[in-house]
């Protein structure tokens, strides 16, 4: 219903004709969109500062994130780093003089997943029937938050939540009973509970829910209310609390339930993984849904990418195997006195790599001060650099961003309009063998010609090489990692080297857009400095490491670690998007020029240039022609 029946017409009709284009001419290769180099330049501070806040209770690690509201309040910090959603915080970080309060959407939702395996809800019309009697509205005034229909939390650029022309946020009972009617579900007996087609009884429908005897989200009154949505169809059903995690997945995975509860449910999976999730549902199958998943996963056209993959979210809020119910908001804040330029970034809120990026003082340079926390993800005695700076359109709910990320770029980046933006990458083409004949059938090969003003720390130019080292790198020590998860890497890459000196050249043995997401997230680290990161100690720092030795490819580095109180990081002073001196806009005291290019690397670019390079076991070999 709303936007599947036209999108769906007009999809067919595109896909027809491409596919009729391409018998006859060749599909041109899909270029990122170039970035402005003056869109976001920086840094401008003199250092950032991320202050230790410990909370009161040192066994609740769920108190320190409320531990940065007073500080922020009496100005030891300027921008917190954790989130709140307790109304009185909230109120009282809005009643503060000089703070400015943040609401942005956190990436978790309350779902109602349905067994489509059990009768009568292995039929589509009794879900759809049931999502249109749901009162989400009902939902949202009971716990906050906001209603949500599409399987992608919006902010994120490919929800289809904005586009939709019918939302199932309040109740429409008449319209759920008449899909009911259709169907041959009728009170014959008049006991007030219908019966399925030829008067099969049908069963009371248990609708269960997660939640421990400490509390937690609150899943029993959506899980009433999902009742009181049948008992108005007149389907009989009741409520079950269940109270132990492990029993929970118990039901889940031996998937003896009909509809279940289960707490949060994150949405941090790339577009691809979400979609492979669907697909691996051993209870619900849809021949229209699986065949745009085909496109989806395997074009390398972009906007036929996007075009199938809003379809599939249409098509999956109609059938109903997953219900979102509430999408609930979170708040940070900063403070507006004494720094200028925070971004306040849809899915982090104030603290984000384009605050460390833009944000100034009054009085040239400058100090921000974070404040972090040991709770649930970086630690006091360590920081680690994860394979991804930052996972595609992700929308942490945490969001204690690592300190690592402002100390390395990647090939791409989010920007705060959740768009995907080139960075390191100038420019880049993605082909197929219908492309490029050389190119073997099945496979994708990516052209990345990388801008040539960057330099690491030490001022030491950042080329081909360095972006090839780092997604070998990561690709082979990483390959642990669950590939449902945000940190994942391509383990089907069957090549990549340098075919120039500012030119990378990637092949993979499947076809599929999303290896450019796969990759172009990666932090580039210095081929140079080989080990200064340890594999087997996970990637992780500890103070003493921490320092201006340290080379790094981001517009920050390190400098010092004091362990519990601070940690500071200064200008990279090579960045490659480092504003000019100019007093009226820039902090920066000191300016470096960038040392000579090493005169080896055009040799070795040629060198490159005229090989054959295959991978073994992650490493390249180059076989001269």
């Amino acid at each position: 219903m709303g936007c599947r029946k036209k999108r769906f017409k007009r999809f067919l009709i595109s896909v027809v004709t491409f596919y009729f284009m391409m018998s006859i001419f060749m599909v041109p290769a899909v270029i990122a969109q170039e970035t402005d180099p003056d869109t976001w330049n920086g840094p401008y501070l003199d250092k950032i500062r991320y202050v230790y806040i410990n909370g009161s209770n040192p066994l609740d690690p769920w108190d320190e994130f409320s531990a940065q509201i007073q500080p922020l309040i009496d100005g030891d910090i300027d921008v917190m780093t954790t989130q709140t959603k307790e109304p009185h915080e909230i109120e009282s970080l809005q009643t503060a003089e000089y703070v400015e309060v943040v609401e942005f959407w956190r990436s978790a939702t309350y779902d109602a997943k349905i067994n489509c395996y059990r009768w009568p809800l292995n039929i589509s019309g009794v879900r759809k029937a049931l999502h249109l009697a749901m009162d989400k509205k009902a939902m949202c005034a009971i716990q906050g938050g906001r209603y949500h229909d599409s399987p992608i939390i919006s902010p994120l650029t490919l929800s289809i939540e904005s586009e939709m022309t019918h939302h199932y946020y309040e109740a429409e009972v008449s319209e759920g009973a008449a899909i009911l009617d259709s169907l041959g579900f009728i009170d014959i007996d008049s006991d007030g509970w219908r019966e399925g087609p030829d008067g099969v009884e049908i069963p009371a429908i248990n609708v269960e829910f997660l939640r421990g005897e400490e509390g937690g989200p609150l899943n029993e009154d959506n899980a009433n209310l999902i009742v009181e949505a049948f008992h108005n169809l007149n389907l009989n059903a009741y409520s079950t609390r269940i109270y132990d995690y492990t029993q929970a997945h118990d039901i889940l995975d031996s998937w003896d339930f009909d509809i279940f509860l289960f707490a949060l449910i994150g949405h941090d999976l790339t577009m691809d993984s979400w979609i492979n999730w669907m697909l691996s549902r051993p209870d619900w199958s849809n021949a229209t849904f699986e065949a745009l998943a085909e496109i989806a996963l395997h074009s390398v056209d972009y906007h036929q990418v996007v075009e199938a993959f809003k379809e599939m979210q249409c098509i999956w809020v109609e059938e109903a195997p997953h219900i979102i119910l509430v999408q609930l908001a979170l708040y940070s804040a900063y403070r507006t006195n004494g720094i200028d330029g925070i971004v306040e970034h849809p899915s982090y809120g104030p603290h984000s790599y384009f605050t460390g990026l833009n944000a100034s003082s009054d009085s040239n340079g400058g100090e921000l001060r974070f404040g972090t926390t040991n709770a649930i993800s970086d630690s006091h005695e360590e920081i680690r650099l994860t394979p991804t700076t930052c996972a595609i359109e992700e929308a942490t709910w945490f969001a204690v961003k690592s300190h690592m990320e402002m100390m390395h770029d990647s090939l791409a980046i989010i920007d705060p309009d959740l768009n995907v933006i080139n960075w390191l990458a100038e420019s880049y083409s993605i082909e197929t063998h219908d492309d490029d004949p050389t190119i073997p059938d099945g496979n994708t090969r990516i052209v990345v010609d990388l801008v040539q003003n960057a330099y690491f720390s030490d001022g030491t130019r950042l080329t081909a090489d360095d972006v090839v080292y780092s997604i070998l790198w990561f690709n082979e020590n990483f390959d642990h990692l669950d590939t449902y998860g945000s940190d994942s890497l391509p383990f089907d890459i069957s090549s990549c080297f340098a075919s120039g000196l500012f030119q990378v050249e990637l092949q993979f043995t499947t076809e599929s857009f999303w290896h450019w997401y796969k990759i172009c997230f990666t932090p580039i680290i210095p081929k140079h400095v080989r080990n200064q990161y340890d594999p087997q100690s996970g990637f992780r720092l500890t103070p003493d490491e921490f320092n201006e030795n340290l080379v790094v490819s981001g517009p920050f580095m390190a400098s010092e670690w004091v362990l519990g109180e601070y940690i500071d990081i200064v200008p990279n002073p090579y960045y490659w998007r480092k504003p000019p001196i100019d007093a009226t806009t820039t902090t920066t005291t000191t300016t470096t020029e960038p040392p000579p290019e090493d005169p080896f690397l055009p040799i070795i670019a040629g060198i490159a240039g005229a090989a054959t390079v295959i991978v073994i076991g992650g490493f390249a070999i180059l076989r001269k022609e």
